[in-house]
């Protein structure tokens, strides 16, 4: 009898634990994002890159004791990410890592949406920055551009590229 329940109430953690994070709407359709991310965008975000340490110990042995002084130095590296929420700082409907340089992704979205984004900044620079709000276009093709440059961040929706024109027949 014990073991069954244990067997039961285990089974219930493990399925509360195994959710997938959210990306995009369920039934969207897949909107091309571009992101352009420059490293002087996050550069007057407060700077953790570089840290040095410094300690100190004495030991005590059954042969006398001992000093030591320690300096070190630590190193972290910047993660930059995109959230499009409900809300500037939203993450509700995806997040998505970037990389220095150009991105290109799909996320799968509602046409007619309001879609906040923000860019948050963890690791050797921190910070946190709405780059602003765009509507979901309701013709396909289109693609939200985002630019994180040293000037700001900045967001548009191009339009679909026109389709080319038909080709005469040969007579």
């Amino acid at each position: 009898m014990r073991i069954s329940i244990l067997i039961a109430v285990l089974g219930l953690v493990l399925i509360g634990c195994g959710q997938k994070r959210r990306y995009g709407d369920d039934g969207g359709v897949p909107t091309a994002f571009t992101v352009t991310l420059e490293k002087a965008f996050v550069s007057d975000m407060q700077n953790r890159q570089g840290r040095v340490g410094v300690g100190g110990g004495v030991g005590m042995g059954s042969r006398g004791s001992s000093a030591g002084v320690g300096l070190g130095l630590s190193f972290s590296a910047t993660v930059v990410y995109l959230l499009g929420g409900e809300q500037s700082g939203g993450a509700q409907i995806f997040r998505r890592e970037l990389s220095w340089g150009e991105n290109t992704f799909t996320v799968p979205l509602t046409p007619g949406r309001e879609l906040a984004l923000t860019v948050q900044v963890q690791g050797g620079r921190e910070g946190w920055e709405g780059v602003g709000s765009v509507t979901i276009p309701e013709q396909p093709g289109a693609v939200v551009d985002v630019r994180l440059l040293s000037t700001g961040p900045s967001v548009s929706v191009a339009p679909p590229p026109a389709s080319a024109p038909a080709a005469e027949s040969a007579r």
